[in-house]
C-alpha cells in the first residue's frame, strides 16, 4: 500500500488463490498450467494523486481493473483556481471541473465510485 501526500492510497487486491510472480499476475493451477488474470486495483482518493495513480496504472497495463474511490462527488477539478472562487473571481463553480466521473470512467476505462467513505 501507498499512501501520497494528499492522503490517497493506493493497493492491490487479489485472492488468495492468486500467486504474484515477478511483475505479471499469473494463477498457478493444480494441473501445472499458468493462466494470466488481469490485476485488480483499489484506489482511494479520487483527486489529484489518485486520478494521476489511476492514470498511470491504465497506461502500464490495458487490462487492470481499477477501481477509484471517492468520498465526495468530484474527481477531478482544478485546485489552482480555488482562491479564485473564494474570492469571487469565479463565480460558477462547475467552471473548475476538469473532467466527470463519466468522462474519465470512459476515457481510462476505470471503476470510479463517488460518494464511497472508507
Amino acid at each position: 500500500m501507498v499512501r501520497s501526500r494528499d492522503g490517497a492510497f493506493c493497493l492491490m487486491a487479489y485472492t488468495p488463490s492468486m500467486s504474484l510472480t515477478g511483475t505479471g499476475q499469473q494463477f498457478a493451477s493444480g494441473w501445472g498450467r499458468r493462466a494470466h488474470f488481469p490485476a485488480t486495483w483499489v484506489i482511494v482518493g479520487g483527486v489529484a494523486a489518485g486520478m494521476s495513480a489511476a492514470a498511470r496504472l491504465r497506461r502500464r497495463d490495458e487490462s487492470a481493473h481499477i477501481i477509484v474511490l471517492e468520498q465526495g462527488p468530484y474527481v477531478s477539478y482544478a485546485n489552482c483556481g480555488l482562491p479564485y472562487y473564494v474570492s469571487g473571481e469565479i463565480v460558477d463553480s462547475d467552471a473548475l471541473m476538469v473532467a466527470t466521473p463519466q468522462s474519465l470512467a470512459a476515457s481510462l476505462d476505470l471503476d470510479i465510485r463517488v460518494h464511497q467513505r472508507v
